[in-house]
């Protein structure tokens, strides 16, 4: 019966339901009952997998915090908040996929909701 492993700063426990990772970083990835999630994930970068699935796209400035909000034809969303230095400080959206390579970067693209209609 699987308790827990440590693996290169890693570190896997069995939880309800499933099992779930920690990272050296804090990134949380659970698997449970069959659904992935990812927690605490920060990419270095953000990349758009194809541009022509962008309708719109916004820049603002908060708190000093760059913020790129870029919305999807058929619906769906991303907010990816910048520091002035460039590092990713958080993204946020609805209806998007998302790939995460070995470096940490992070490409999006739009997601299948439940409603899309097929053409």
């Amino acid at each position: 019966m699987f308790m827990e492993a440590h693996s290169y700063d890693n570190f896997v426990e069995r939880s309800e339901g499933g099992v779930r990772g920690i990272r050296p970083d804090g990134v949380t990835i659970s698997m449970i009952d069959g659904d992935i999630t990812i927690e605490n994930l920060i990419p270095k970068s953000v990349g758009i997998r194809d541009i022509s699935e962008i309708e719109s796209l916004a820049v603002r400035t908060a708190d000093q915090t760059r913020i790129y909000r870029m919305d999807f034809f058929d619906g769906g969303d991303i907010e990816v908040a910048h520091s002035q230095d460039g590092q990713v400080k958080g993204v946020t959206g609805r209806n998007f996929n998302q790939t995460l390579n070995q470096n940490n970067e992070a490409i999006v693209s739009r997601g299948h909701s439940a409603n899309h209609q097929a053409h």
